[in-house]
């Protein structure tokens, strides 16, 4: 059982472009049917990932049990930078919700050259993204992807390509959630692409 609370990183500086690893990785529950660990009050701000050999932050919680939301809450990554991401891996993101959790904000981070996607979400509810920008497409990545679980309580606002991106964001399965003021393009295609998506 792994019991994480109240762990603050701040003006932190990663990098392992040969390591094949995370930058920064919690892992409370990795399997459906895992039942204990948990992740609450972490705070990730102004913290510089740079040629991380794989993803910069996952937070993985696929544990299916009624407490999932519960399990992992109370998150705030907020003005940090990914770049050059993905050095030995198909995986480069900034950072990765990964299952289950709840009450989080993602704002104003930076992503650059990242490897896949910029900033995924899989089924974290209740929390904002906003203010992200995403830049440097010299590798192929979806600026934003949301898919897998049903979300709701989110508000995406304000994220921003520079230039054209390589991929589109996709917003799937989110409902009950609010978008306004964002601003992404593509280098050809659809900017964005919404799939199963209601009352938003």
């Amino acid at each position: 059982k792994v019991v994480t609370s109240d762990i603050t990183f701040n003006r932190c500086t990663f990098t392992g472009s040969t390591s094949g690893c995370n930058g920064l990785a919690f892992y409370p529950r990795t399997l459906v049917g895992d039942t204990a660990g948990s992740c609450t009050n972490l705070t990730i701000t102004h913290c510089v990932f740079t040629g991380i050999g794989r993803i910069a932050c996952t937070l993985m919680n696929r544990g299916t049990a009624s407490d999932k939301y519960d399990a992992y809450k109370g998150l705030v990554f907020e003005h940090n930078l990914g770049k050059d991401l993905g050095q030995t891996s198909v995986y480069g993101f900034l950072l990765t919700l990964d299952g289950y959790g709840s009450q989080f904000t993602v704002d104003n981070n930076r992503c650059e050259n990242c490897l896949g996607i910029g900033i995924e979400n899989t089924g974290w509810i209740n929390g904002s993204f906003i203010g992200n920008r995403f830049g440097v497409f010299t590798r192929a990545y979806n600026p934003i992807g949301m898919s897998a679980n049903i979300m709701t309580g989110l508000v995406v606002s304000g994220n921003s390509t520079e230039g054209p991106a390589s991929l589109p964001v996709y917003i799937y399965n989110v409902n009950d959630s609010y978008f306004s003021g964002n601003y992404f393009e593509t280098a050809g295609g659809n900017a964005v692409i919404f799939r199963d998506i209601n009352r938003n």
